[in-house]
């Protein structure tokens, strides 16, 4: 009777660590995470559109991934070192542009339990929130110092796709698209700002000669000013995302004319 005691207690301690391994296993924490970030039932949008039929915003999306993939040759083109792009909120922005335009047609009927789409979905949340902070921080604080530098018309050209018709674009996809801006969603622009001040400091510090930004020099006060409002701007343009999605979840989705899928996400 004692020895089957023992080992039915030593079965259940196996099974208490079994249980206490299982729940700790990376799958686990992933499930754990996908539920906090996209509830129970997450459900893919990118195929959805309103106010334009799919047709027409599948040939939008490629027309505006050609437009960023040929600017992104021409700023490596134009920037003196390469690896300076890194230093630039305002090429972190537009690159997760360029990602979003590039994926979002091969992710948008890839179905609810699948990772990949879900990946897209957060960069069009960060790209759109990041836009609208890079297009007003630069046209209000960061232009008129530009051009007392009296710029070459090239250089106004290219900041000028990349500070105003690159927001343009990406508005027009979150006015079309179904992105929800969800508030959990606030984490992951949080980490990319936060994620990008070292790699500011570093840049502007040791690697570029002249400074990324001029009001931020990491050496008076002008840097946390400009850091605290362009992070409480980051945050109004957040949720603008989230009020516009407010004022048009309730109208229907446009229909597409036939059944049939595009040819390119039939694969996914």
């Amino acid at each position: 009777m004692r020895v089957n005691n023992e080992i039915s207690g030593l079965a259940d301690s196996v099974n208490s660590h079994s249980d206490s391994v299982t729940s700790t296993t990376p799958q686990t924490r992933w499930h754990r995470a996908s539920k906090y970030f996209w509830g129970p039932d997450p459900v893919n949008k990118l195929g959805h559109s309103y106010f334009a039929s799919p047709k027409t915003h599948t040939i939008l999306r490629y027309v505006f991934m050609a437009f960023h993939l040929l600017t992104v040759i021409w700023t490596f083109i134009d920037i003196q070192k390469w690896y300076w792009v890194f230093g630039y909120l305002t090429l972190w922005g537009f690159f997760f542009c360029t990602i979003y335009f590039s994926l979002v047609n091969f992710v948008k009927h890839s179905h609810h339990s699948r990772k990949r789409w879900r990946f897209v979905y957060v960069l069009g949340e960060i790209a759109a929130t990041m836009e609208i902070v890079i297009c007003l921080a630069f046209w209000s604080v960061l232009f008129p110092y530009f051009l007392s530098k009296t710029p070459s018309i090239r250089f106004i050209i290219l900041q000028t796709l990349l500070h105003l018709v690159c927001p343009i674009m990406i508005w027009i996809e979150t006015f079309l698209n179904a992105l929800e801006f969800p508030k959990r969603h606030m984490w992951f622009i949080i980490v990319v700002m936060i994620a990008y001040l070292p790699v500011n400091c570093i840049y502007t510090l040791y690697v570029i000669p002249d400074g990324v930004y001029f009001i931020m020099t990491w050496k008076d006060i002008r840097t946390p000013i400009f850091i605290a409002a362009s992070a409480l701007l980051a945050i109004l343009a957040y949720y603008c995302g989230f009020w516009q999605h407010q004022k048009k979840k309730d109208r229907p989705f446009m229909k597409p004319k036939t059944a049939n899928q595009d040819i390119v996400t039939k694969l996914i």
